[in-house]
Formats: structure tokens, sequence, C-alpha cells
């Protein structure tokens, strides 16, 4: 076995260079089976399972579950316990997970959790130029798994815990790899999205709740309350009869519904009376101003809604004519 993979790897180290290192540098996938046998490291729980006389440029197959943690070490066999460079990739070489030195002395090793149920390859060489050195090459091969265990429960959601009723609001988590998430919600509403952050379009109140999981299972889930409020409606009400300077006006006759939480009415240059009641407020004219006035409604949202307004006009004609303009007949109204 010696002289036949002293031969193999006299020509893959050729390869290698003639084609500038085509594998990647530090990523060494070129090498051949040894042993043909799939070591599974969960046979051993612990411990360290795997190959005690393999060589440099030789992989070795270790069976892995998904969402368990392997530490793959690999060193010289012989005094010293010299650093050697493994690699690690899927069950065929064509995807590498983790490469790099590694030192039983030293404790240097390439950890990486299992994402599938299968089988990986375990490469090994005597540098990052995936080189051998002939019988100076044997090595060790050994992997020891930590099993896995279902995600932790993920951040706080954040996002409007008091949202508008048919609108649309963002809601996420902190994403970490490997874990998928799965959302619900108690109240009447859609959920659009996947994964870490997702959009809930709601009409009536509920909670939130986002589900982690992973190969191994799920995880603790986390949860936020959610008040869906209505918006606010206003309405101005009927039209108002023509006011003098410095004259008032009649009640507004204005309204508010909805989730509607107060109102105010403005506008003018002149001044309010009960301007916090939609319907009996009244409008008292500057004595400067005149012409058409308009004056808004403002009904006051719950919180995640907005605003809503409603609008009407009020005539204040002036109290005096300009008599230096004064035309006959009189165009307009005055007031006496």
């Amino acid at each position: 076995r010696g002289f036949n993979h002293f031969l193999k790897t006299a020509l893959l180290t050729l390869v290698i260079f003639v084609a500038g290192i085509s594998s990647g540098l530090g990523q060494c996938v070129n090498g051949v089976e040894y042993p043909s046998t799939v070591f599974n490291p969960a046979s051993n729980p612990g411990n360290w399972v795997g190959i005690n006389d393999g060589w440099c440029q030789e992989y070795t197959l270790f069976s892995v579950v998904c969402g368990s943690t392997y530490y793959f070490q690999t060193f010289k066999n012989a005094a010293g316990a010299a650093d050697r460079y493994a690699t690690v990739t899927n069950s065929d070489g064509t995807t590498v997970y983790g490469a790099g030195w590694t030192s039983y002395n030293n404790n240097y090793v390439i950890i990486w959790t299992a994402t599938f149920t299968g089988t990986v390859r375990m490469y090994t060489h005597v540098n990052w130029y995936c080189g051998g050195d002939g019988s100076y090459s044997q090595v060790r091969r050994c992997v020891v798994v930590a099993y896995g265990s279902a995600p932790a429960q993920p951040s706080a959601i954040t996002g409007n815990a008091s949202i508008c009723a048919s609108t649309s609001e963002t809601y996420s988590v902190t994403n970490v790899s490997g874990v998928t998430y799965a959302w619900t919600y108690s109240g009447t509403g859609t959920i659009t999205g996947s994964g870490n952050s997702i959009s809930l379009n709601a009409t009536t109140s509920g909670t939130l709740t986002v589900t982690p999981s992973n190969c191994v299972g799920n995880g603790t889930a986390s949860q936020v309350s959610i008040t869906v409020n209505t918006a606010p409606t206003a309405t101005a009400g009927a039209a108002l009869s023509a006011i003098c300077q410095s004259g008032t006006s009649a009640a507004m006759g204005g309204s508010i519904g909805g989730g509607a939480t107060g109102a105010t009415w403005s506008g003018g240059a002149g001044s309010w009376t009960n301007s916090t009641n939609a319907s009996t407020a009244t409008y008292t004219a500057g004595a400067s101003e005149s012409g058409s006035i308009t004056l808004t409604l403002t009904a006051t949202a719950p919180s995640g809604c907005t605003n809503a307004t409603a609008t009407k006009t009020i005539t204040v004609n002036n109290s005096f004519p300009n008599w230096g303009n004064l035309q006959y007949p009189a165009s307009g109204s005055i007031c006496p």
C-alpha cells in the first residue's frame, strides 16, 4: 500500500501544480478514499472516532446527523504530533464546509454543525497547497460529535404593538443561521413573507407568535400582543351662514367617529370657543379678516393610526364698506 500510495501522491501533486492548484488554495479536495468504511462518531459519544493509519492526500467518510456539531482533527501519526491540513466537504467533495490546520497537542480543530443527515469527507494534506510527502505523511483522521439541540428562543419581536386595522406592519426577529421561523397570528389577519421578517395585515387584536426550528426540532417561541385600532373619521357638518368681522358663527355641527380619541377645530385668524367639541364649537372672526375662510376639523387617531381631517368654509363680510369705491348698486354683502 505504501508504494502505491507514493505513486498516487506524486501524480496528484504534479496535477495540482500544473493546473495552478485548481482545487483552490486552502481547500484541498484531491485524494483517494481510505478506508472504504463510513465511520459513525455517534457510535462512541464523547470520544474520537476515526483511523490512526491514514495518509495525506486521502479522505475518510464520516456519517453526520443534522443539528449536531462535529470536531474534526488530524495530526501526524509520529513523534511530535506535527500539524496537518484538513478539509471537510460534502459526500462527493464538491462543497467545502471547513478547512484549516489542526493539531492534537494545541487543540486546533475544524468545528462544523451539520445542516443535513448524511455523510461528509475529511481530507488530509501536508500543507494548504494540497501536497503530500510520501511515508512521512501518515496521519490520523478523527472526529468527535457533540449532539445538537433545538434552537434557542428568538430575540424579542420588533414592530409596533399597536396598529391600525387593515394596514400592513412589519415584524422581525434576529436571524440565526440554520434556523427556520414559523409565524402565526391568533387574531384575524394575513401574514405575508417568511423567514425572520414578515408583514401582518390585521383587523382584530391578537398575539403574534414566531416559532424557531432546525433539523433537531422546535425551540421556544417568542410572542408579542398586537392591539388593532380602528381608523378615525371626521365630518365637517353642514354649511355655515356668513358672519361679519368680529362676528361669531353658529355651532360647527361636525362629528367624529371610528377610533377617534378626540377632536379639534382650527383655522382662520380669529378665535374659537369649545374648539375640542366637534359639534358645538363656534368661530369668532378677526376684526380685519374677510372673504372665504377655511376651517378644519381634526379627529385624533388612536395609536398606530393616522389623524383624519375634514374642512368647510365660512364667509366673513366687511363690517363697513369702502365709501371711496362704493358704486350703486353695491356688489357683494356688507354688514351694518
